[in-house]
């Protein structure tokens, strides 16, 4: 009986496995981002508030009697010195 080991074999265990690993770790944050968002559109539904804010926050949408200022805050020292 003779057995014929291969580093080919091996080495294409081991990038599946680690692209397996990957892979998992992605289906976990998609699931995750997936459970927010319905329960973020829940909460539209339920609240017809949720969206007139949506569309505030996003679309940057105003009532017609309203006025919307924009305020950027100033970065402070440390900030500025770490852009230049």
């Amino acid at each position: 009986m003779i057995f014929v080991f291969s580093d080919h074999n091996l080495l294409q265990t081991y990038k599946r496995s680690k692209r397996i690993s990957g892979l998992k770790k992605e289906l976990r944050r998609a699931r995750e981002s997936y459970r927010q968002d319905s329960i973020r559109l829940e909460e539209i539904r339920s609240n017809k508030d949720g969206v007139e804010q949506i569309a505030r926050e996003r679309f940057m949408m105003k009532a017609p009697d309203e006025q919307v200022f924009l305020v950027e805050d100033k970065p402070n020292e440390k900030d500025k010195g770490q852009s230049q």
